[in-house]
């Protein structure tokens, strides 16, 4: 619906007063739909889902030729209501016909004034994260990498240049590395004197790439380097009559009696597959019982790889305690590297012949029942896209009709991107409930992924109350085009219930939307979430050539300037982190200064 206000017979204040009208009437109207989401007095009486039911009536409306003559008026055009939306016509109507004076407001008025709008948004962000730091008011989140675990100078070092928040991603690691990073936390909270609020995301329904595994492979062991920073391969080791891991992690078996003699602290010595000379350090024990090993240089072992397990004896030097052969090793996927023009077969099952198009699964075989020829499918964050050409009972034959011209390699457990689809997939998966038990008991926020409408915010809901966990703040991450349209239900159905926060998860929604689009959205997205004074976090790709390189771009700096306007930024994880955390911190800092949401702000310029 988009209503025009061309009334160029009634005066300036009667077509405000008449807009007013439509608003207040049309607000109940929108309200009403979400009655069965949530408790109708609940929602009634809740000033920020009164806001948000104010704005999204306003902006259902085309109020360009209105602004123009608000603005000729000399009072305000309505551009910057989004928290505060009925007081501002309010105001603005009793300028036009009396003359500025205070505010007048009964004692029955729900919806928040301006300065109330203001400081619901800035209660809601305190709830969320804590208090601000130093003169900056938006917070600094940040993905925190695996050697965060075994590092705990890192996270002293970050919280010491200004980060608030620390995001913990349960779609990687597992709950002993997460444990070893909240214990990390905890403890530079108190050697710092910082506080810093602790972020746990759930890993979501992703639908990931399944490759067909290569026979008799060795297991490679890769580290993150980034510069001079290196991050270790990890490595589980588990008993050979235990059953294959199921996570992402590298792993291999060794007997139960060796696995029975080992230690955290004891390292294992051996030359690799290629004749390299390689060590792995047991730093932590999972709960299933396997060990888990750090390896700081690359290396590959293969069925005929020795090991010595060494032990720290009396005198603190490392002695050998037995030795440690290859029981079982993980079957290697294999990547294929594909080209515009390529076809490609998404299939329910993989066939081991390789006859044909190459062939890849997926972590839920059953969305290809919704696929459609013409559906577009993207992999690997957007670096290759498809169309569907045709889909039969076992596979949809896929066309690339985007890549780079060298090709993209296509590999194991990488992300599918549906934009064409709404999903029919639980929005909680077994390993979100499980991992929801963690959550509750260390984390102050748990982030909701691929949430896509109010149905799945309740069963949110309902598993944090079921945990005693009514006390957890949500944020829910915006990554389809399905949440996009359904933000104002998210929202309505949320806020009677937990504090709550929304990220902008920008890469998944680039690839959804479009590039093009995503600057658009995210401004939409933004003005929703002022309106129901709901925290945003900007997120996705910040400063990323500077956290990841070291060498940050104009465009970047740009990016990370604009990204003041939300209320939290978030840093993904890189070698340069501390050095990012910085800059982001510097350049905040000063933009908040000069800008203020949609709000230029007119500090003293130094010519």
């Amino acid at each position: 619906m988009n209503h025009s206000l061309e009334l160029p017979s009634l005066s300036l204040p009667a077509r405000l007063t008449a807009l007013r009208a439509e608003i207040q009437a049309e607000a109940q109207s929108i309200l009403a739909q979400y009655m069965g989401e949530c408790s109708p007095i609940e929602l009634a009486a809740h000033p920020s889902a009164i806001n948000l039911a104010h704005y999204l009536a306003l902006r259902r409306r085309d109020l360009r030729s209105l602004q123009e003559d608000l603005a000729e008026a000399g009072v305000s055009s309505l551009g910057r209501c989004e928290s505060h939306v009925m007081a501002t016509l309010d105001q603005v109507i009793a300028i036009l016909q009396h003359g500025y004076r205070p505010p007048l407001r009964g004692s029955d008025v729900r919806y928040p004034s301006y300065r109330e709008g203001k400081s619901l948004l800035e209660h809601n962000t305190r709830r969320l994260f804590g208090p601000s730091d130093r003169e900056r008011t938006a917070r600094i989140m940040v993905t925190l990498p695996t050697e965060a675990a075994f590092d705990p100078a890192l996270i002293e070092e970050l919280m010491a240049k200004g980060m608030n928040c620390a995001r913990i991603n349960c779609a990687h690691d597992d709950r002993v590395t997460w444990r070893a990073m909240v214990d990390n936390i905890i403890h530079a909270r108190q050697a710092t004197g910082k506080k810093c609020a602790i972020l746990m995301d759930l890993a979501g329904q992703k639908i990931r790439t399944r490759m067909p595994a290569a026979q008799g492979a060795g297991l490679k062991l890769k580290v993150t380097r980034n510069g001079q920073a290196v991050e270790p391969a990890l490595l589980a080791l588990v008993r050979a009559e235990a059953n294959d891991p199921v996570d992402a992690r590298a792993w291999l078996a060794v007997s139960a009696a060796v696995h029975g003699r080992m230690a955290i602290g004891d390292r294992l010595v051996f030359t690799d597959a290629r004749g390299k000379p390689r060590q792995i350090d047991i730093v932590a024990q999972g709960e299933d019982g396997e060990w888990i090993g750090a390896c700081a240089q690359n290396a590959v072992i293969n069925a005929d790889t020795r090991c010595v397990v060494q032990r720290r004896d009396a005198l603190a030097q490392f002695s050998p305690v037995c030795e440690l052969s290859v029981a079982r090793l993980p079957a290697r996927t294999r990547p294929r590297r594909l080209f515009v023009g390529d076809r490609l077969l998404l299939c329910r099952e993989l066939d081991p012949q390789d006859n044909g198009p190459p062939r890849v699964g997926c972590t839920h075989p059953r969305v290809l029942e919704q696929l459609r020829p013409g559906h577009a499918v993207w992999f690997d964050d957007g670096k290759l896209g498809t169309v569907v050409e045709h889909v039969d009972a076992q596979c949809a034959a896929l066309r690339v009709v985007q890549g780079r011209p060298a090709g993209v390699k296509l590999r194991d457990d990488k992300g599918i991107n549906f934009p064409d689809l709404h999903l029919h997939v639980p929005c909680l998966t077994d390993k979100d409930l499980d991992d929801l038990d963690f959550v509750c008991e260390h984390a102050d926020m748990v982030g909701f992924s691929f949430v896509q409408s109010g149905r799945d915010m309740k069963a949110l809901i309902k598993a944090l109350a079921e945990r005693g966990a009514g006390h957890l703040s949500v944020i829910a991450k915006i990554e389809t085009q399905v949440a996009v349209r359904n933000l104002p239900e998210i929202i309505l159905t949320t806020l009677p219930h937990h504090c709550f926060g929304v990220m902008i998860a920008r890469g998944d929604l680039a690839v959804e939307l479009g590039g093009e689009r995503l600057a658009e959205i995210q401004e939409e997205l933004m003005w929703l979430c002022e309106a129901a004074h709901v925290p945003v976090i900007w997120a996705t790709q910040v400063l990323e050539g500077l956290t990841k390189q070291g060498v940050s771009s104009r465009p970047e700096l740009t990016d990370a300037a604009m990204s003041g306007r939300a209320e939290c930024v978030m840093l993904n994880k890189g070698a340069y982190l501390p050095r990012a955390v910085n800059v982001l911190d510097s350049i905040l800092t000063r933009m908040q200064d000069h800008q203020h949401k949609k709000v230029s702000r007119m500090r003293a310029l130094h010519w």
